[in-house]
Formats: C-alpha cells, sequence, structure tokens
C-alpha cells in the first residue's frame, strides 16, 4: 500500500484481502484521518470479547 511507512513495514498480503488494511480517500482531512485506528480498535474490540470472555478477577484482589 502507498503511504504508510511503506519503506519500513511489511503488512501481509492476508491483513490486505482480510480487510484489515483500507485506503483511506485522498481528500480525508489529516484530523480526522488521525481518529481513523482509534475507531477502528473501538468497532473490533466487541467481536474479540463475544467470543471470549477475559477474565477480569485476579484471586489475589481485595474488595
Amino acid at each position: 500500500m502507498p503511504g504508510l511507512f511503506q519503506q519500513r513495514v511489511l503488512i501481509g498480503a492476508s491483513a490486505v484481502r482480510g480487510g484489515l488494511v483500507s485506503p483511506l480517500p485522498e481528500d480525508l482531512p489529516a484530523a480526522r484521518a488521525t481518529l481513523v485506528e482509534p475507531y477502528a480498535v473501538v468497532r473490533y474490540a466487541p467481536s474479540c470479547l463475544a467470543t471470549s470472555a477475559p477474565d477480569t478477577w485476579s484471586s489475589t484482589a481485595t474488595a
């Protein structure tokens, strides 16, 4: 993909094919483009949590 530190980062073709990497529109303002990755994480996280519940309680925690 053009951009994205392409000289320094190798992104697997399977990630591109799987929709994990997408080009941004040329006319997207930089201020909005910086929010794309955090937004993607927020959108992706619930699907991960739906398949496995994290262990949020520690046996050493005190109430």
